[in-house]
């Protein structure tokens, strides 16, 4: 256990809560002072259903020894930590578990240095959440849209995946060997998410789109290749205004969110044999 910094963790994670949000009376102020936010016996109270009055003052002390995991998710719960606080929590507390499961339909909040980093980097570069939706991106990414109807100017396409596999001037304009090259292991990877998943409503929306598609559906329903990640998969493109190439996959999940950096280094010149990770295996229907 770090009491140290847990303890910085706790006490600025309760000044950010008003009392009065979780249906508690303000503190008292004392000898001119101003109390800020919530008290460890306003913590108390809120934990004292599951938890002996004194559990969060010995958490927060850093005398509680192997703090139980649920105390920890309720405390967490109460002070409405964020997924990299929360891990951060346990983390201090000295307690080991399995990631809590993921609201996929929850918003993503990246700090604003993520815009600055993207706008730092010489390749096309961006961060998508668990179904696609760009999050912030880098000028050059935007150099890969031209004018099209269904896509905001100045802005990427609302979904990436709707992008490689939905949209028909991508299709046949920008993805050569697209039903080969792109569209096993993108429809792949949209299938595992929509597995793994299941609550996501965009989730849900581009496995309807997909499904109705005459040109997606077959591929999508015929479990052609075993696929779930592009790192390093490499495969022709032909960008809008450098004409033909190659694009290299270079993704990392962000560490604390639901988020991927995607970074996608092009190299102009002949169009090559992709080389995917997946694996290719006989076709069976799902």
């Amino acid at each position: 256990m770090e009491a140290v910094e847990l303890r910085r963790l706790l006490r600025e994670a309760r000044q950010g809560v008003k009392p009065g949000d979780v249906g508690l009376a303000p503190r008292a102020e004392t000898r001119g002072r101003r109390v800020i936010g919530l008290g460890q016996s306003h913590m108390d109270t809120l934990l004292l259903r599951d938890w002996p009055a004194g559990t969060y003052g010995r958490l927060e002390r850093g005398s509680l020894e192997s703090p139980d995991p649920r105390l920890l998710d309720a405390v967490a719960s109460v002070l409405g930590l964020d997924d990299h606080q929360r891990s951060t929590l346990y983390l201090y507390a000295g307690v080991r578990r399995e990631p809590l499961p993921l609201d996929p339909n929850a918003p993503v909040v990246l700090g604003d240095h993520w815009q600055q980093a993207l706008d730092g980097i010489e390749h096309m570069a961006y961060i998508v959440d668990l179904a696609w939706r760009p999050l912030c991106w880098n000028a050059r990414f935007l150099t890969l849209f031209p004018p099209h109807p269904e896509i905001t100017p100045g802005r990427p396409p609302s979904s990436i995946m709707w992008w490689i596999v939905l949209c028909r001037l991508a299709r046949e304009e920008h993805f050569p060997d697209w039903e080969t090259a792109w569209a096993p292991y993108s429809l792949a990877q949209l299938r595992t998410a929509v597995r793994q998943y299941p609550e996501s409503q965009e989730l849900q929306r581009l496995h309807r789109l997909v499904m109705a598609d005459p040109v997606t559906e077959p591929i999508y329903s015929t479990r052609s290749v075993e696929y779930t990640y592009p790192e390093g998969d490499r495969r022709p493109m032909v960008h809008p205004d450098l004409g033909p190439g190659m694009v290299t996959m270079c993704p990392s999940y962000l560490p604390g969110s639901r988020a991927v950096l995607m970074i996608i280094p092009f190299e102009p010149g002949p169009v090559e044999p992709p080389r995917n990770h997946g694996r290719l295996r006989r076709g069976t229907s799902s």
